[in-house]
């Protein structure tokens, strides 16, 4: 999954990360808190994050 940003990948491709090893459920999460931190100042859509 090299080159490719966790946050940007469908269930179905983090399942098939997960199974070949080459992404962790820890990678693919740091990815979406990563994407929130930069982008909801913007939008707003969360109101509570508790990680």
């Amino acid at each position: 999954m090299t080159g490719t940003d966790p946050a940007d990948l469908s269930a179905t491709e983090l399942l098939a990360g997960y199974r070949d090893g080459t992404l962790s459920p820890v990678e693919a999460t740091e990815a979406v808190l990563r994407r929130i931190d930069r982008v909801n100042p913007v939008v707003n859509a969360y109101c509570l994050l508790d990680p």
